[in-house]
Parts: C-alpha cells; structure tokens; sequence
C-alpha cells in the first residue's frame, strides 16, 4: 500500500498495514518540488512514478524513484 501526501511517500506491506505497524519505506517528497503531488505507479521494473496535476503555468511533473522494496 502506497500513501501520498504533499510532503512524502509511504509504502507499508499489507500485513504490517493492517496491525499499524511502520512504513516498510518513506520518502521526503519536497525535493521533487511537485506543489500539486498527488499520484503514483508501480511499473514492471519496480519503479515508482510520482506525478503531479498542472498548476498555473507549470505543466504536469513526473518523476521516477527506483523502489528499495522490489529490489533483490
């Protein structure tokens, strides 16, 4: 499970969700500067990609992190 907030990434194992336990994963987003954060994917290499919705003149943001979590 994936929580996103304007200031961060959390990526939590189900199971560790579920009983309120840590995040596996957190990431400080603010670095990326996408005011407007708001969505992310999982592609087949186990990157994350955060977007971000236009906002006045700047147009839509991607950026892709590799996730620690799907790597060997």
């Amino acid at each position: 499970m994936a929580i996103r907030t304007y200031r961060s990434l959390s990526i939590y194992r189900t199971d560790a969700l579920l009983v309120g336990g840590p995040a596996d994963f957190t990431l400080d987003t603010r670095p990326l500067k996408q005011r407007v954060g708001e969505s992310i994917a999982l592609d087949d290499r186990g990157d994350l990609w955060l977007g971000s919705e236009a906002s006045g003149s700047r147009a839509p943001q991607l950026a892709r992190i590799a996730c620690p979590l799907t790597r060997p």
